[in-house]
């Protein structure tokens, strides 16, 4: 055989840093190959897996599938790593190879294939692969100190010691999370003041019991190393007085500003209606740029035709959103008060029965004052992430319920129809179930079904906003805003370049981190047209429907931005009703829980949750005087299963105030929540899917 040249030897030693070949490195050069082998073997599979889990595509199923293949290929590269230091190379090499093994990340995290090719998707499985990985590092990170300070140990001196060390250690380890777990498992489902879900023989749905893991992270854990969740703070430089514009912005910073007139029904849409893909959004934002170029600002504006005007001072931005004049109400309208006259004419035949108590069947001088309406509806909040996430707007219902001029309801049993927005918000609207066809062929015509449409023909003022950039109405419910004949409806001011132009976990309106326009936060532009709302129409009767999607995104941490300013604004509309002496009744609801993020796709309590959406009603005291057997039966619906079908009803109830003395009457408004409705309602009576269904053993 022929002999290994020196040379070929030397330069064998030289790639391990060695000048001279040691004693046993034949042994050594050996397990290196192995250790090289497995290194590749793992590489290979890890790729494979990731090339897979990589794909952007928002098809449910794939996703799934996208989990499992990033979870093995984080493992994988992990075994890798650990392999690959194992081995003996210089470390020059060890950094080369390290540095393309990062280098197939970047490559993987632009990767464009599937239908959807959303920089979200991929983002987002790109933050869970960090994750998976951090995990598995910290599994082997604890099995090394393991291994170092106690089975090292026991072969020395000191091992008694370090036995104990660790065992004592381990123990108030084991100890925590048991503690932790049993707490967040018996007080995962409490309600306000901390009681418990009533439990009786007539109410037949208990919950079961799982353990919410997302509570053993602390509070902004799982978004704080995306980056800030607060906006650019400087002062407001621009303002409209009497509708003109005023800007407070020196000539040397090139003051300029853009009239924005309301798309909805100055401009032609793409396809009939506003899309939130990026494709279409960007053509409407470069023929935006062309139609509405920026204007030098040099004095006092007219904005009587814009409705949302964007103002610059440099670099700052000033983002101005305005409700257009509308005339107000003519009291002597035919058509008006249409309510009382059906109270009237019950009166009427009742005593034309000959009722002998003539007394109850008087009409109190206030009653034909409307009571306000303002609902606000969050996307993919499940009533225990409401009680996780928005504290201060808790510790505010939780003050309200305790002696002041309003009655709480915290509805236990509120159940989602669907999993996702369409399947819940055509009950709730429509009091229809979603059919899949209706996406092809178009949605059914529900105008006369809808809560909005019912107010605005009880004289009631109404207002709808969306705070993300699509036309709602038209793609959920088939309506518009001439069909329910809105007053204002507000979705396209939210189509800023800043807010929608990128979809990302970073920017646009499913970031996971802030979602600002210019120097605040997007939902607070809804309670500044909240607030506009009520003085415009301070006289008339109002109801607001306003939507928020603050919850929809996988961190679950973005809808506590939403907290300080939600509890804020309550805090005001309370404080006005006490100065003008009127009564707003204020439901704060959502349409399901969230099913974004691994904690509501992986776990028990994450796809119960999604079950179980928030519910609450702020009643005045002053309305349910008035109504004693709403109060008592609020008192009872608020422990009981109840749907979106019910919240339908409810509305429609509520836009038909004054009521009739006969409140108990049995009409189509029977499954009002303002009515006595059964206490023994099962899934199955209410129309709850066995997947939707929340209760145990049904």
């Amino acid at each position: 055989m022929n002999e290994i040249p020196q040379e070929n030897k030397q330069k064998e030693y030289k790639q391990f840093g060695l000048k001279e070949k040691p004693q046993g490195f034949t042994k050594v050069l050996k397990a290196n190959r192995i250790l090289l082998a497995l290194f590749l073997i793992f590489w290979i599979i890890g790729i494979y897996y990731s090339s897979t889990g990589f794909i952007a595509n928002e098809n449910e199923h794939i996703f799934f599938q996208q989990i499992k293949s990033i979870a093995k290929s984080a493992f994988c590269f992990l075994v890798c790593v650990l392999l690959f230091f194992r081995t003996k190379f210089q470390k020059k090499t060890k950094v080369a190879v390290l540095l393309l093994f990062f280098l197939q990340f970047v490559v993987l995290s632009f990767l464009k294939t599937g239908p959807t090719n959303t920089d979200l998707t991929r983002q987002f499985i790109a933050i869970i692969f960090l994750v998976i990985l951090f995990l598995f590092g910290m599994i082997f990170t604890m099995v090394f100190l393991f291994t170092k300070f106690v089975v090292v140990p026991l072969k020395s001196k000191y091992s008694r010691e370090m036995v104990i060390v660790a065992i004592v250690f381990l123990f108030v380890l084991i100890f925590y999370f048991s503690y932790r777990k049993s707490y967040l498992t018996e007080h995962w489902n409490d309600g306000l003041h901390g009681k418990k879900q009533l439990q009786s023989e007539e109410i037949n749905c208990e919950y079961p019991k799982y353990v919410p893991w997302i509570d053993f992270f602390p509070d902004g854990f799982l978004n704080f190393f995306l980056g800030s969740s607060k906006c650019p703070k400087y002062k407001d430089f621009s303002k409209i007085v009497n509708r003109e514009l005023i800007m407070d912005c020196p000539q040397s910073k090139n003051p300029r500003y853009v009239l924005y007139p309301d798309f909805l029904s100055t401009r032609s849409l793409i396809d009939g209606q506003f899309k939130i893909f990026q494709k279409e959004f960007h053509q409407l934002l470069e023929r935006d740029k062309k139609e509405t170029l920026p204007q030098k600002y040099t004095g006092p504006v007219s904005v009587k035709d814009s409705f949302y005007i964007r103002t610059f001072c440099g670099k700052k931005e000033n983002y101005l959103i305005t409700l257009p004049k509308i005339e107000k109400n003519n009291k002597d309208n035919k058509n008006s008060n249409s309510a009382d006259k059906k109270m009237q004419n019950n009166n009427e035949n009742e005593n034309e029965n000959g009722n002998e108590n003539g007394n109850k069947n008087e009409i109190n001088e206030n009653e034909n004052e409307k009571t306000h309406v303002q609902i606000f509806l969050l996307d993919c909040i499940s009533r225990q992430h409401f009680y996780r996430k928005l504290k201060k707007t808790t510790t505010l219902l939780e003050t309200l319920s305790e002696g002041s001029d309003y009655k709480v309801y915290d509805f236990e049993r509120y159940g989602a129809v669907g999993r996702h927005t369409r399947t819940t918000v055509l009950p709730m609207m429509c009091r229809l179930f979603n059919n899949p066809k209706w996406e092809k062929k178009g949605y059914p015509d529900c105008t006369k079904k809808m809560p909005l449409y019912q107010f605005k023909q009880n004289d009631y003022r109404t207002m709808f906003i969306a705070n993300f950039c699509e036309d709602t109405l038209k793609s959920y419910w088939n309506a518009t805003q001439e069909t329910l004949n809105l007053d204002y409806y507000l979705a396209t001011p939210f189509c800023h370049p800043e807010y929608h132009a990128e979809q990302t976990l970073f920017k646009g309106p499913y970031s996971a981190t802030k979602r600002c326009i210019g120097n605040k936060h997007v939902h607070e532009y809804v309670f500044d047209l909240q607030k506009q709302f009520r003085y415009a129409h301070s006289d008339e009767a109002r109801m607001s429907l306003s939507y928020l999607i603050e919850g929809h995104e996988g961190s679950l941490e973005v809808i506590k931005q939403v907290d300080g300013d939600l509890a804020n604004y309550l805090e005001w509309s309370i404080k006005e009703d006490q100065i003008k002496q009127q009564s707003t009744i204020t439901i704060i609801l959502a349409d399901h829980g969230c099913h974004a993020g691994p904690y509501p796709r992986f776990t028990k309590a994450g796809k119960l949750e999604n079950k179980t959406p928030s519910l609450f009603m702020i009643m005045p005291k002053e309305y349910l005087l008035k109504y004693p057997e709403i109060e008592k039966n609020l008192d009872i619906n608020q422990h009981i299963l109840v749907t979106a079908f019910d919240i339908n009803h409810t509305l429609i109830d509520l836009s038909n105030y004054p009521y009739t003395k006969d409140f108990g009457v049995k009409t189509y408004k029977q499954y009002s929540l303002l009515r006595s409705l059964p206490q023994d309602r099962s899934c199955k009576s209410v129309r709850l899917l066995n997947d939707r269904c929340a209760c145990k053993e049904q």
